[in-house]
């Protein structure tokens, strides 16, 4: 049954015209002569590139509420304060960049300046969105394998409305919660997946303020031998410290804090954001948010590398090139993990691909955590 929904979609895929739903907009945009980019925050940002690209001359400037961006360049157009628009407003059309974008829009539309999107929930997903069409056509054959290696029913169907939400979020308009019926609890420890002993090293990527590990003690009673928490962003390492510094002494002294995030090499990177969402910047506009980044393989010493017993990742995009950087831990000591496959379209075949490189005895299996619309945490299991 999961293979003829499998073949559906794939037909479905192949006979559509294989736009993404950022490129029908542009498509709409194409239509004006001159187009202003209203918002640049991290979404405004990491859009920003794509829309200059395909509107070349037609987008003239940006624009946004803080007076702090104002003169500033980003992606080569200068950011002009709002009132600047009044000027332009009889030829001039306005993307809002933002997730909230509704009361935006009201007042631009009440100063008489037309604007084109509203963020219906089907475009929500516009900038991890962008090639996924064209994407998941080039690698149908990478999707049906991860598919078949996939070990229980509950993994298929959730790749399936992964794929469906990916491909197709249109289908999903007026639904709060499309992976309803395919969530699970115990995100990163599913007892019908992962077992945990008294004597787990554990490490946690993309660790944010704590609230893995602290899943991790309940789950063991406090039983474990190591854990190494790899952080990014600076202010969620200082709340993951002060968790960790609240704990029993003799937790602590078995918790390694590493301030850093996960990669296939060292390397100094801009921060886009904070918080949860904190993740490595691509775009144009520098930031003054700095983070290191190191492979696992660096990180660990070499007789940690062969006690790990259980890896996590959730490092907001990044999980590709973290896995490379810890095929040496991986391969010298085949622990279980966890991998986020959600961030990027192509994660949901490149990721259990990969695992299946590294070491090819690996059991796969899918499970969606989430509950929300975005379609977030959809992590890969391997055993």
């Amino acid at each position: 049954m999961e293979k003829l929904e499998l073949h559906y979609m794939r037909e479905r895929l192949f006979k559509s015209d294989g736009l993404s739903s950022f490129e029908k907009i542009c498509d709409r945009l194409a239509a004006y002569n001159r187009v202003c980019v209203f918002g640049m925050g991290n979404y405004g940002q990491e859009i920003l590139p794509y829309l200059k690209k395909s509107l070349g001359e037609r987008l003239v400037f940006v624009s946004d509420n803080d007076a702090s961006k104002h003169g500033k360049s980003f992606s080569g157009l200068e950011c002009v304060h709002p009132d600047e628009l009044l000027n332009h407003k009889d030829n001039l059309h306005v993307f809002v960049s933002v997730y909230e974008a509704n009361e935006i829009i009201s007042e631009l539309c009440s100063k008489g300046i037309e604007t084109v999107n509203t963020y219906d929930r089907e475009e929500i997903l516009l900038y991890t969105n962008l090639q996924t069409p064209r994407l998941y056509k080039e690698n149908w054959e990478k999707i049906e394998m991860v598919f078949s290696l996939l070990q229980d029913t509950q993994s298929r169907d959730v790749m399936l409305r992964r794929l469906r939400y990916n491909l197709f979020p249109g289908d999903f308009k007026g639904i709060d919660a499309p992976f309803c019926d395919v969530f699970s609890r115990d995100q990163y420890f599913p007892e019908d997946i992962i077992r945990l002993s008294d004597n787990e090293v554990f490490v946690d990527g993309g660790a944010y303020s704590g609230d893995t590990i602290q899943w991790f003690l309940s789950k063991v009673a406090g039983k474990f031998r190591q854990i190494h928490a790899f952080e990014l962003e600076n202010e969620n390492f200082q709340k993951l410290r002060d968790y960790v510094m609240s704990l029993k002494h003799d937790i602590v002294e078995r918790i390694k804090l590493h301030m850093c995030g996960l990669w296939h090499e060292a390397k100094v990177i801009n921060i886009a954001g904070n918080g949860q969402g904190s993740h490595i910047s691509t775009a144009f506009y520098a930031t003054s948010n700095f983070g290191k980044l190191c492979a696992l393989d660096d990180a660990l010493a070499v007789e940690v590398q062969k006690s790990v017993t259980y890896i996590k990742m959730d490092v907001e995009g990044c999980e590709g090139n973290a896995l490379r950087g810890g095929q040496t831990v991986i391969s010298a000591s085949r622990p279980k993990l966890a991998i986020c496959v959600y961030h990027k379209p192509e994660d949901v075949y490149e990721i259990p691909l990969l695992i299946s490189e590294i070491n090819p005895a690996y059991k796969l299996y899918f499970r969606h955590h989430g509950q929300d619309w975005h379609g977030h945490e959809t992590v890969c299991y391997a055993v």
